[in-house]
């Protein structure tokens, strides 16, 4: 729901949602693995993470603080 929020509070310009789906898409394919090995470290920071720390990670990467 949050997510859903933040993506709906972007403005609609073509090139901010074009970087935005290109992040997302990023995300995606590490989160599904596709990204070769992650590093285990990597793996225990988002497995402790809470939702509040996932989107600030997200806002950070967007250039929203």
């Amino acid at each position: 729901d949050a997510l859903d929020r933040t993506l709906s509070a972007i403005s609609p310009d073509h090139a901010e949602r074009a970087r935005v789906t290109a992040r997302l898409q990023a995300l995606l394919t590490k989160w599904n693995g596709g990204d070769g090995p992650a590093d285990s470290a990597d793996d225990d920071e988002l497995d402790n993470a809470s939702a509040a720390d996932l989107f600030d990670i997200i806002n950070k990467e967007f250039g929203r603080s």
